[in-house]
């Protein structure tokens, strides 16, 4: 598995009303990460909130 698919399977299997903090080093991988959870949030209905 590659260490860049662990961060998205988790964000796969984020479910609920729950609060997560990303830290991050890599900006670029860090926007993929959160447009994924954008993608599925709003896929779903759901509300989201993210501050950068």
């Amino acid at each position: 598995m590659s260490q860049q698919s662990v961060p998205l399977k988790f964000v796969d299997s984020f479910f609920g009303k729950k609060h997560i903090v990303m830290l991050y080093d890599d900006e670029e991988h860090a926007q993929r990460i959160q447009f994924h959870f954008l993608k599925n949030g709003l896929g779903d209905g759901r509300q989201l909130y993210i501050c950068v």
